[in-house]
């Protein structure tokens, strides 16, 4: 009988997600995002002159465009898929993109995931900063 309440208890805590783990395919994500990030932070703390700039503006414009196909293929880039690293650096390269109505758009989504308990607050009370929206 002991074996039985063993047996379904192991069968409930995976059958709920209690211990769910990363798929590959979220590792690839978050990695994937992690790597965008980096180079986005590095390349933002430099600016010497013409030619940099173009390429900072290229970097965060492949970045915004890959960051729109995940969203398109995975959905929203929230802790659930991603982790709490990943979808900070989501934030941080949607926060960095040159196109203001994805960046606004992000934000909605943001904001969404926040309230289903999917997205740090912090990351919100950041990005609204950052984007002049909250004192």
């Amino acid at each position: 009988m002991r074996f039985i309440y063993i047996l379904v208890s192991v069968f409930l805590l995976f059958a709920c997600g209690a211990n769910e783990k990363p798929t590959q395919t979220n590792m690839d994500l978050i990695i994937e995002l992690e790597d965008m990030a980096r180079k986005d932070q590095t390349i933002s703390l430099v600016q010497v002159n013409d030619e940099f700039k173009r390429m900072r503006d290229s970097l965060i414009e492949v970045n915004t465009s890959r960051l729109k196909e995940i969203i398109d293929e995975h959905g929203f880039t929230g802790t659930h898929l991603v982790g709490n690293s990943g979808s900070r650096k989501a934030m941080l390269i949607a926060l960095h993109s040159n196109d203001e109505d994805f960046k606004n758009e992000y934000l909605e989504l943001l904001e969404e995931a926040v309230e289903e308990g999917d997205a740090n607050p912090e990351d919100l009370k950041v990005m609204k900063e950052k984007m002049g929206l909250e004192n």
